[in-house]
């Protein structure tokens, strides 16, 4: 057997953890700001400020929710062993055997890469790594080398099943139908705003909305 690298150090982290974090951390900022009367009369600066806030905001989530693991795979199986946990947390390190996986999934978004091994039991095992800023790990390398080095293993076992790649969610037809319901109702919000001056909706909002369905349709015609 050919070898390869099987052991991987990596940064993941918690998405629920990162989610809370902007909760909180954006929205006191702010309030804070407002409460000890700091009222700038330019428009520019305060949008620059709630900018430089926003993404401060990012930084600090970005570092409370972070864990660093080390991935080894051999004969055995997969193993995810914490090298770093998550704040406050005391998750156990865990093997997966070859035999109980399906299929696996990456899926790529605008904030966050999951790696995703579903296993034949129902179960799932998923890690995910904030992909706005760089990191320099082993991520993409273990996403390359998981079918190759899994399948190998099966086949030394006298095991002719392969460990395929399933569709990421946004592959789905239902997320389809969901994301051309939204290009609707995105045209109509834009044919508003263009025939009704006094419209609600901001030019600002469609152009978050229009990145967002953008990124998705590149997503779900793309040919991997």
């Amino acid at each position: 057997m050919k070898t390869i690298k099987s052991e991987y150090k990596i940064t993941i982290h918690s998405i629920i953890r990162f989610l809370i974090g902007m909760i909180i951390i954006l929205p006191t900022t702010l309030l804070s700001l407002s409460n000890f009367g700091y009222n700038p009369e330019s428009g520019i600066i305060t949008f620059l400020e709630v900018v430089i806030i926003f993404i401060i905001s990012i930084y600090l989530s970005h570092q409370l929710s972070k864990a660093r693991i080390k991935v080894i795979m051999n004969e055995d199986g997969y193993f995810h062993m914490w090298e770093k946990r998550y704040p406050f947390s005391k998750a156990k390190s865990l093997k997966i055997s070859w035999n109980i996986i399906d299929n696996f999934i990456m899926e790529e978004e605008r904030t966050f890469d999951s790696f995703i091994i579903n296993l034949n039991n129902g179960r799932r095992y998923k890690i995910s790594r904030l992909s706005i800023f760089p990191i320099e790990d082993d991520f993409k390398k273990l996403v390359n080398d998981f079918p190759v080095i899994s399948n190998q293993f099966l086949l030394s076992n006298n095991n002719e099943r392969q460990i395929v790649e399933s569709e990421p969610f946004y592959k789905s037809k239902g997320f389809k139908f969901v994301l051309f319901v939204m290009l609707g109702i995105l045209i109509f919000l834009t044919i508003s705003k263009i025939n009704e001056t006094n419209s609600a909706t901001s030019w600002a909002s469609l152009t978050v909305i229009s990145s967002g369905l953008l990124f998705y349709l590149l997503k779900v015609y793309s040919k991997k």
